[in-house]
């Protein structure tokens, strides 16, 4: 067994903010609607204009994200780009699909989940406190090509079937630790 820890000099990490944040976070995958018409013509049309339009408001999610499957995670890009919590995936979570649009955990992100085989998360940039990437037994590939910043502690552990794991834009790290992974 080899055993890794390397301390990095790390400036303190800010949290990312937004110009406007939500008293709750919504529940994911629902919208709601801006107009009530009472004319059916005029209804038809805002079904039309309402159902081309694209751009969401997009917000923080505001405190901790946990997930144990793929359907806690539907529909997350529609309301939010940023965690103020922690993200926390576990058990049955087989993919990060949902979470391609995902630019910042301003807390701890734990990737715990022992279906994942690729974990790619294309827009994150920074995680605020410690990423964890533990007991996956199936995991094979790690890409975060856009993270630039670890506020606390990079751990990979007991991920047997990684062979690498890509962090290209990394500058900032807490600390590093890595056991029982390759």
């Amino acid at each position: 067994m080899t055993v890794f820890f390397v301390a990095f000099a790390c400036t303190p990490y800010p949290e990312v903010n937004t110009t406007e944040s939500p008293a709750t976070s919504p529940p994911l995958g629902t919208t709601t609607d801006t107009e009530d018409t009472e004319d059916t013509e005029d209804a038809e049309d805002t079904d039309a204009e309402e159902s081309e339009e694209t751009d969401l408001p997009v917000q923080d999610w505001l405190g901790d994200l946990v997930a144990d499957d793929n359907a806690d995670l539907d529909g997350f890009c529609a309301v939010a780009r940023t965690i103020s919590g922690d993200l926390t995936l576990t058990g049955a979570v087989s993919t990060l699909d949902d979470l391609w649009c995902l630019e910042a955990v301003n807390g701890d992100f734990t990737l715990s989940a022992s279906g994942i085989i690729a974990a790619a998360l294309p827009a994150l940039e920074s995680v605020g406190g410690d990423l964890v990437i533990d007991e996956n037994l199936f995991v094979q590939d790690v890409d975060f090509p856009a993270l630039a910043a670890v506020g606390g502690t990079l751990t990979l552990y007991d991920n047997p079937e990684l062979p690498t794991f890509e962090l290209p834009e990394l500058t900032t790290a807490g600390g590093l630790f890595i056991e029982d992974t390759w």
